[in-house]
């Protein structure tokens, strides 16, 4: 009998181990060497990082975007020091990601025991996502947003840990940290947070109802990091989720996926969504649409069953936490509030994954479903993990990504080129391939090449060589003629090609 089949705990622990070990070595290779180029929605964020002050930050962002304020400054602080290169701005995103992986490796060894032949599934599906693998290194928040659903997590276990152990002294004061940094660092933290309060409430009234010697300490010291952590969403709301929310073009570009009054077809549809977007490709949304929604399903009644007899361990209480998320999540989106889009509640794949394992390892223990149970878990390891492998190969040796390296490396050289003979820069729209025609905001100046051209590592903000947006290359003459006298040669480009003009 093959080894892998005695011990298959042991055969994926090492499956996962160098999936996780091929994903973090990609992703360095992508943050040292530029062989990724950075798209249209990346771009954006670079040019307010680059062209904006720290104080205009707190203000509204150029060409629609969003981003956490205190994130965003100490994004800008350390990209600054290394003069918005490639590496600086790739690198914050990619150690989020790296402790992502660390928090998602150490939660799942807590919640689930070695011979639990399921909880790889916690990390794996996780990383094969498709809001972790696009948004792995980007210049984008969503991977900090997903770091701190884990981290909501680990604080849940940690204060309904306190009753039971105590707590250390750096362990709490960590805690409250944490609890009251968090909110500034991401928008979705205050959702991942708020079921917190629900089964600590819980937690408290089983407590209080209990003989546990010094439960009033236990109870205080459960709720001074629930307490720091309201007054952060107070004051984070006040001056930055305020204004995210009153921004009415943000709330027309997501239009689609909000709720406009009650539509029982459309939320049943995205129910669905929900569980099915964490899985990549349509097979797989299929898959885990499914079975996301059974083991919610299921949760539900098993937690119910068990609430009114006293949770007997922290597991109980994750997967409450699990089921009040998705809760949550469908209570926003029915008012209107939270649109339902992949990135936007990446936010709820650890809730969804706590729900899914339980599902599959109680099957497992029931002597009919084992069977069915190995089925599905072989499939998703199978499909995860392979995901992982397709999508960063994929994406490096690609014809699209050929293309858009094509104009990456060529712009680069014509800005170091353009800058040593201080020559201004024609540029036409195609800089943005494939969004050169993706006219997604008319009533904005988006797509025109000047600010996208300005927004690469390789422009020197300080010596601010003039660029002109052209519509296209054969338009470069006439543009040419009509600029100042004084300009004898200009560098003209599509992006994928650059020649100079002189003036006759």
């Amino acid at each position: 009998m093959p080894s892998f089949i005695k011990n298959p705990s042991k055969f994926l622990r090492v499956i996962t181990i160098l999936t996780l070990a091929f994903m973090l070595c990609c992703g360095l290779a992508m943050v040292i060497f530029p062989i990724k180029p950075f798209w249209v929605d990346e771009w954006r964020i670079i040019y307010n990082l680059k062209f904006r002050t720290p104080g205009m930050l707190w203000g509204t962002l150029e060409y629609m975007q969003q981003f956490p304020r205190v994130y965003l400054h100490i994004f800008k602080w350390f990209t600054s020091l290394f003069n918005y290169s490639y590496t600086s701005l790739r690198l914050p995103s990619f150690l989020v990601a790296v402790c992502t992986v660390l928090l998602c490796w150490r939660l799942m060894t807590r919640l689930y025991p070695p011979q639990n032949i399921f909880r790889y599934l916690f990390i794996l599906v996780l990383v094969s996502a498709f809001p972790f693998t696009e948004y792995f290194i980007q210049v984008k928040q969503y991977s900090m947003e997903i770091f701190l659903s884990l981290v909501a997590i680990w604080q849940l276990l940690t204060l309904l840990n306190i009753p039971a152990g105590g707590i250390k002294p750096f362990t709490f004061l960590l805690l409250c940290l944490t609890f009251a940094a968090a909110p500034f660092f991401s928008y979705t933290y205050p959702i991942v947070v708020a079921p917190i309060y629900c089964v600590i409430a819980l937690r408290l009234i089983f407590l209080y109802r209990s003989e546990t010697p010094s439960k009033i300490k236990s109870i205080a010291l459960m709720l001074l990091p629930l307490l720091l952590c309201a007054i952060s969403i107070y004051f984070f709301y006040l001056h930055d989720v305020k204004q995210v929310m009153a921004d009415p073009g943000m709330k027309d570009f997501w239009g689609f996926a909000y709720m406009h009054g009650f539509e029982p077809g459309k939320f049943a549809i995205n129910v669905y969504q929900i569980f099915s977007e964490v899985g990549s490709g349509d097979l797989f949304a299929i898959i885990f649409g499914i079975v996301g929604l059974s083991a919610f399903f299921f949760t539900i009644w098993r937690t119910v069953t068990s609430v009114t007899k006293g949770f007997p361990n922290e597991n109980e209480y994750i997967r409450c936490y699990a089921i009040l998320m998705i809760i949550v999540v469908l209570s926003l989106f029915s008012a209107g509030v939270l649109p339902i889009e992949s990135r936007l509640i990446a936010f709820t794949i650890p809730s969804i994954l706590v729900m899914i394992i339980y599902l599959l390892h109680h099957m497992h223990q029931t002597v009919k479903l084992r069977l069915a149970s190995i089925i599905i878990a072989t499939i998703l390891y199978l499909g995860v993990t392979g995901n992982v492998f397709t999508t960063y190969i994929t994406e490096m040796y690609g014809s699209e990504h050929y293309k858009k390296l094509t104009i990456y490396r060529n712009t680069e050289k014509a800005i170091i080129y353009a800058q040593a003979h201080n020559m201004p820069i024609l540029i036409t729209p195609y800089i943005s391939y494939p969004y050169e025609n993706s006219w997604d905001y008319p009533s904005h100046d988006m797509l025109p090449g000047n600010w996208i051209l300005k927004a690469y590592p390789a422009y020197n903000a300080r010596q601010a060589l003039p660029v002109y947006p052209i519509p296209t290359l054969a338009n470069a003459g006439k543009c040419f003629i009509t600029l100042p006298p004084q300009i004898q040669q200009v560098m003209a480009g599509d992006g994928n090609t650059y020649h100079i003009l002189v003036r006759q």
